[in-house]
């Protein structure tokens, strides 16, 4: 008799946010993506580099919510190097995409991030971005249709 396959505990996406000092900016992009995400593939991590605003205020109303993530609070600013290299660390995804906490991932852009990754494997997917400033409101279809570019490798990207 054949067992079934299990299978991989392994999150297939991490967003890593490190943060500091931007607790409205971190709310914006927190509530966007407690509308996308919606399963296991994704692990949602946030970095604070002790921050002196709202932040673990913002972190306490998504927990509170019900949104799954893991926050890590420093004791001290290590400075935003020493928070990425933190964020990298800290996941255990497949691949790690390193979000601003003053961006916003648009709707539907997820969905579309993991539907690329679950088709091969890549080095480095590079995702284009737009501007706003004060208001965000999430752009129409034809502002995100980019053209997506395969690179062959992180070199030939770079």
């Amino acid at each position: 008799m054949e067992l079934p396959q299990q299978k991989d505990a392994r999150p297939l996406l991490t967003i890593a946010i490190p943060t500091y000092n931007r607790a409205n900016c971190l709310r914006l992009l927190l509530s966007e993506l407690a509308k996308q995400i919606s399963d296991d593939r994704v692990e949602l991590i946030v970095s604070d580099n002790a921050s002196p605003d709202e932040t673990p205020k913002i972190i306490e109303d998504y927990t509170r919510q019900g949104m799954k993530f893991q926050y890590t609070r420093n004791i001290i600013n290590v400075g935003p190097d020493a928070n990425i290299l933190q964020c990298y660390e800290m996941a255990q995804g497949e691949y790690v995409w390193i979000v601003g906490d003053d961006d916003v991932i648009v709707p539907g852009g997820l969905d579309w991030v993991l539907s690329v990754l679950e088709k091969r494997k890549y080095d480095l997917i590079y995702v284009s971005s737009y501007g706003f400033r004060d208001k965000y409101f999430p752009p129409t279809n034809r502002a995100l249709k980019r053209k997506l570019e395969v690179f062959p490798s992180a070199a030939a990207f770079a």
